[in-house]
């Protein structure tokens, strides 16, 4: 197709003005041509998968590794103003703000 004028419609009633279909637009082409030194040349492929993870090829043999020598130890609870001056401490709520009971509960689930 070339850039030509939209073709007029005419309707049955004489009264109306004709109208005009807008024309669609030529399909473009799914790549830019490449030349390199005169020559047409094909699209290089992208150098990498996107969405994928990254594989070097060898597989983690042990994903975490624990220490034996530190085990883990449960400890007991601690009261809820133990709680707000530890988090006030390391600055996790201002001062003067009190811990939810749901989150002292779960701390101490955590704990034990």
């Amino acid at each position: 197709m070339s850039n030509s004028p939209p073709i007029p419609v005419v309707s049955d009633n004489s009264s109306e003005p004709p109208t005009s279909v807008p024309s669609t637009p030529e399909p473009t082409e799914k790549h830019k041509k490449h030349y390199r030194g005169g020559y047409k040349t094909a699209p290089k492929a992208t150098p990498y998968k996107p969405y994928a993870l990254n594989n070097t090829g060898t597989l983690k043999q042990a994903a975490l590794e624990l220490n034996s020598s530190n085990p883990l130890v449960n400890r007991d609870s601690l009261d809820p103003w133990e709680w707000n001056d530890i988090a006030v401490l390391h600055k996790l709520i201002p001062a003067g703000a009190l811990l939810h009971s749901f989150q002292i509960s779960a701390a101490n689930r955590a704990l034990s």
